[in-house]
C-alpha cells in the first residue's frame, strides 16, 4: 500500500479535554487540553489550563494552526467548550472552525468508544503525569511536557513500523488564513444574520437559532411552520430542528442536529 502523502498525514486531529478536571496540590484547578495528530500519533498540545474557557482554547488552537497548519477535520466529544447540546452540538468554537476550512466532527453522545484511541491516550497521560497531581500548575505542565517528549521522540510504535511519532509527523500544507472567511451561499439563497442573543428574524417574527451562531450568516429556507437553517461548511445534508409555533412567535429549537455519519466515515478513513 502506498504511504499517504504529506498533506494527507496532517488532515485529522483529535481535540479533547481530559474527562474531568482535577486540582493540583496547591489547590489550583487543572483542566488539561490535548491535541493529537491521528496519522502519526504525534502530540501537538498538552496544555494544563486553569479552566478550559472558549477564549483560552481558541487561543491555543490558533497558535497550533499558525505553527502546524490547518487540518481538514477535528474529532471532538460533546463537552464544552468544544461541543454543546445546542444546534448541531456546535459551540462558538465549532462555528468558528468551518470559517477557517476545518470541519468539526462530534462523536455520538455517550459513545466514547468512537474516540477510543484518544481516551486510551488520556488514561496513559493521567497515569504517568497526573497520578498523583503535581504541586502546582507549572509543575503539572512540566510533567505533561516530559511525558510528551518521551512519547513523541523516544517511544517507537508497532503501528508506525517501530518508528516514533516525531519521525512520522509532517506539518499540514494548508496555511492558517489571516482572517476567517464569511460563510458563502449559492446565488439566490436567502441569508440571515443571527443576532447576539441567538435570534434571527423570520416571517414577521423571531426564531431562536442558538447563541453559538451569534453574528453568523445563516442560510434559511422555510414554510410557515418550518425553518431549516444550515451553516455553510458544516454539512449539506444536515437539517436543523423544527421551530414550531404560530407565525411571528419565537420558539426555541430543541432537537439538535445529529453527527453526520458520512463525516465520521471521512474522518476514520
Amino acid at each position: 500500500m502506498e504511504a499517504p502523502g504529506r498533506s494527507a498525514r496532517a488532515e485529522r486531529w483529535l481535540v479533547d479535554r481530559l474527562q474531568g478536571w482535577f486540582r493540583v496540590s496547591d489547590g489550583a484547578r487543572c483542566d488539561p487540553l490535548t491535541v493529537n495528530d491521528v496519522f502519526s500519533r504525534y502530540s501537538l498540545e498538552r496544555r494544563a489550563l486553569v479552566a478550559a474557557k472558549t477564549e483560552d482554547v481558541r487561543l491555543r488552537l490558533e497558535r497550533l494552526f499558525w505553527k502546524h497548519g490547518l487540518p481538514r477535520f477535528t474529532l471532538n466529544d460533546n463537552c464544552p467548550p468544544l461541543g454543546s447540546m445546542g444546534l448541531g452540538r456546535l459551540s462558538r468554537l465549532g462555528v468558528w472552525l468551518p470559517r477557517l476550512g476545518v470541519q468539526p466532527i462530534f462523536i455520538e453522545p455517550d459513545h466514547f468508544e468512537q474516540n477510543g484511541r484518544h481516551e486510551r491516550f488520556h488514561e496513559t497521560l493521567t497515569a504517568e503525569a497526573a497520578s498523583p497531581p503535581r504541586v502546582s500548575i507549572r509543575a503539572q505542565k512540566a510533567a505533561f511536557d516530559r511525558i510528551r517528549a518521551e512519547q513523541d521522540d523516544e517511544r517507537p510504535h508497532e503501528a508506525l513500523g517501530m518508528r516514533t511519532p516525531s519521525q512520522i509527523y509532517a506539518h499540514s500544507l494548508r496555511e492558517m488564513p489571516i482572517s476567517s472567511r464569511e460563510h458563502e451561499f449559492a446565488e439566490g439563497v436567502e441569508a440571515r444574520r443571527v443576532r447576539r442573543d441567538g435570534m434571527t428574524k423570520w416571517e414577521g417574527g423571531y426564531v431562536f437559532i442558538d447563541e453559538a451562531m451569534a453574528h453568523e450568516l445563516m442560510r434559511a429556507g422555510a414554510s410557515r411552520r418550518r425553518t431549516l437553517v444550515r451553516a455553510t461548511g458544516i454539512d449539506e445534508d444536515r437539517r436543523a430542528s423544527r421551530a414550531i409555533g404560530n407565525r411571528g412567535r419565537a420558539r426555541r429549537i430543541r432537537r439538535s442536529i445529529q453527527c453526520h455519519p458520512c463525516a465520521r466515515t471521512a474522518f476514520n478513513r
